[in-house]
């Protein structure tokens, strides 16, 4: 009979995140010009499609915290599915705010939603990294004793810091990051999704756990993204000196546009987040 029970619980939690899946879905198909569905099913759009699932990991991740933020034992399943769905709302909503965020104030060189309309698997790739490292640090601002404040209080923080990386990468880099994305460099696109995942994993482990007072924990989010940020430069380095021996990153992405370089790059760096972000 527990096992019944747990089993049905557990298909009531995912139909709750199924449904703001859709209620997503149906939000952004009325804020986007294109017929995404269209360009999904017919036309086998992958960028609009790595936008799309980026969008819903993103999402599942941040509620996911609903469930797991509270470990004392008083949790009861009603209470759980209230907070679930109020979190998913929230949750919802703000992903929304992440996408314009994306469109406006990261890649405002070129209409997001135009670009992956037409195919540019750069932008797509971009935009799905960063929903899915908004996704990170919303779990950590709902887990342990996190309520709707801190979660747009540290949503909007995480989307600082992402703007604020973005502007330090294209600025230390030989290349122009950004200007690769909106010209079609998928390469380009890869290394910036794993920037944004990466940053996601280390600021998610400095907002979650037992809320300790504003000043102190916003002391401790401020110290982890600039740290966050200063290893992902340091990450890359490593990652293009020791595993891209025969060449250097600007060479195998702003020239060759070399997808399978950026991976590379792109997977040792967000590995080495996980660990800083389980140490700092």
């Amino acid at each position: 009979m527990n096992f019944i029970i747990s089993v049905s619980q557990s298909a009531a939690y995912a139909l709750m995140v199924v449904l703001f899946w859709y209620i997503s879905k149906i939000i952004t198909d009325r804020t986007t010009r294109a017929d995404d569905d269209e360009h999904i099913e017919n036309k086998g759009n992958v960028s609009m499609a790595l936008m799309r699932a980026g969008q819903y990991i993103g999402i599942a991740v941040g509620m996911l915290a609903a469930l797991t933020g509270n470990d004392n034992g008083t949790h009861t399943f009603t209470g759980d599915l209230t907070l679930l769905a109020v979190d998913g709302a929230l949750i919802v909503v703000l992903f929304q705010a992440s996408r314009l965020i994306c469109d406006r104030l990261v890649i405002p060189s070129v209409s997001n939603d135009t670009a992956i309309e037409n195919g540019n698997m750069a932008v797509g790739i971009s935009e799905c990294g960063m929903l899915v490292g908004t996704g990170l640090v919303m779990n950590g601002a709902f887990t342990g004793e996190g309520d709707l404040l801190s979660g747009v209080v540290f949503f909007l923080l995480g989307q600082v810091v992402f703007i604020a990386a973005v502007k330090l990468f294209s600025a230390v880099k030989s290349y122009h990051l950004i200007d690769e994305i909106a010209a079609g460099n998928t390469s380009a696109g890869i290394i910036l999704a794993g920037n944004f995942i990466s940053l996601g994993f280390i600021m998610r482990t400095s907002v979650a756990g037992a809320f300790t007072g504003w000043t102190q924990d916003l002391i401790s989010f401020g110290l982890s993204a600039v740290t966050g940020i200063v290893f992902l430069v340091i990450f890359q380095y490593i990652a293009d000196l020791l595993f891209l021996p025969r060449s250097r990153e600007k060479e195998q992405i702003a020239e060759k546009k070399n997808s399978a370089a950026a991976l590379i790059i792109a997977g040792i760096q967000t590995g080495l987040s996980i660990i800083v972000g389980a140490l700092v």
